[in-house]
């Protein structure tokens, strides 16, 4: 599964940048969870999700939120 998610972060790059994509992961030191308890994700993901981007907001803040998006045009 490592290498599926880097395959996918290097065409997430190759399509927009690699200067557009930044990866968040699970903080280092955390125990891992079994692919098939699913109570265990419940519990602990969106925990640690929302304390991965808090501590990442300044950075992606800084590398996407510096400049106003253009109106949204729809194509039809």
């Amino acid at each position: 599964m490592h290498y599926q998610s880097l395959t996918a972060i290097n065409q997430a790059g190759l399509l927009i940048g690699r200067d557009n994509v930044v990866r968040l992961d699970r903080p280092s030191g955390t125990v891992p969870i079994e692919l098939d308890d699913w109570g265990a994700s419940a519990r602990t993901l969106p925990v640690e999700a929302r304390t991965v981007a808090e501590g990442a907001a300044p950075q992606l803040k800084e590398k996407f939120f510096h400049t106003r998006a253009g109106v949204y045009a729809p194509l039809s």
